[in-house]
């Protein structure tokens, strides 16, 4: 009997999730998880989905259930979701990084198909070129952390818990001492929105020493 009461409540709470997906939305989903294997998920009840939706600052937009949630784990695959996506033009669908935004559709979508750059984290940093390429998932505790323990500071989120880094001097930059902070703010929408730093007043917006290269990663 309690297996019975189970099984009806799973397949309640899955028609719920269904319910108001457009058929076309439907038929994206089963196509994008054809093209890139186990890394779509629908239901309600997977913890994935579940994580990622209710992962959002604004508690508003958890609210907005995607009828799937892709989770690509490189360039490849996201270009693999977003051409079948332009198969279906009438099918809604947002990119979410950190997932900071307070504001509807930017990086939440209901009833449509929601990709997230959660698994596309991370930074490297090249010293002899001083340069920072920076993967578009996460947020700025994934980048900050790390060149923090380099001696390297950047143009990122500010919101989060100060995290102290070590001197460092580069050319033209001076001498950067204790700065920067563990950010809360997600990688890709903050530069794409400009990117306001405690260090903007030296070095401008985020966008304005950032510059995007093929695949997956942009450069700081």
């Amino acid at each position: 009997m309690l297996l019975l009461v189970s099984v009806c409540l799973t397949a309640i709470i899955a028609a719920r999730v269904t319910a108001t997906a457009s058929s076309s939305t439907m038929a994206a989903c089963r196509e994008i998880s054809a093209a890139v294997p186990d890394r779509v998920w629908s239901s309600h009840l997977s913890k994935n989905y579940y994580s990622e939706v209710n992962s959002y600052w604004s508690t508003a937009l958890r609210d907005a259930k995607p009828a799937c949630l892709v989770l690509p784990q490189s360039a490849v695959e996201v270009a693999a979701a977003v051409k079948i996506l332009n198969k279906y033009p009438d099918v809604q669908f947002a990119v979410k990084s950190g997932g900071h935004t307070p504001n509807e559709r930017h990086s939440s979508i209901k009833d449509g198909v929601l990709i997230s750059t959660r698994d596309l984290s991370g930074v490297t940093y090249d010293e002899e070129t001083q340069i920072a390429s920076v993967k578009p998932g996460g947020e700025w505790n994934d980048v900050i952390g790390p060149l923090g323990e380099q001696g390297v500071a950047i143009v990122g989120g500010r919101l989060g818990m100060l995290s102290p880094l070590p001197a460092w001097t580069g050319p033209r930059r001076g001498n950067v001492s204790n700065v920067g902070l563990l950010g809360l703010v997600g990688v890709g929408g903050y530069l794409l929105q400009g990117g306001i730093s405690f260090l903007s007043a030296q070095y401008g917006l985020a966008a304005d020493v950032s510059f995007a290269v093929a695949g997956n990663l942009s450069r700081h």
